[in-house]
């Protein structure tokens, strides 16, 4: 079993957190390096992983004008301390909240996609968290709101800002 994440959802999650609907290459290129880095963090080479990797690739490949193959692959950190490291400096390259949290979001997406959420990946989404400079708060606003969009039959009202 999985979470429902189509282009139809994702385009939901991007109109209510990102509303100018547009990123700039290199927020598009480091959006879908955290996204990769989510996705890798258990070491686990999980096809339902791998296609919410590919559909949030699409999307955000689509906002910034780029192709998808135009951003290259990378691998997983495993020194909990480089990762932490690496994360910092690719967050200083997104220049709005509004793209820090899309960021947390589709991170949350890649690393919830089968429905466990082991011990490591824990880790990582706080690691993600602090990176993005995300309030607990705010990152529970987040969670609350995507479980509503991808558990919706159909894609949601708009969603309440409580910023």
């Amino acid at each position: 079993m999985s979470i429902a994440v189509d282009q139809q959802r994702l385009r939901r999650i991007v109109e209510t957190l990102l509303p100018s609907g547009k990123l700039g290459r290199s927020e598009a290129s480091t959006i879908l390096e955290f996204v990769q880095l989510a996705a890798g963090v258990d070491h686990a080479d999980d096809p339902i992983k791998h296609s919410i990797v590919q559909s949030v690739a699409q999307m955000v490949s689509s906002l910034a004008g780029v192709r998808i193959g135009e951003v290259a692959s990378i691998r997983p950190v495993d020194d909990e301390g480089m990762r932490e490291l690496w994360l910092h400096r690719l967050c200083a390259q997104l220049s709005s909240r509004a793209e820090r949290e899309l960021t947390y979001a589709l991170v949350f997406l890649v690393t919830v996609a089968d429905l466990q959420l082991t011990p490591v990946e824990q880790v990582a989404l706080e690691e993600f968290q602090h990176a993005l400079g995300l309030a607990d708060a705010r990152v529970t606003d987040l969670v609350v709101f995507l479980t509503d969009v991808v558990a919706a039959s159909d894609v949601p009202a708009r969603y309440s800002d409580s910023r």
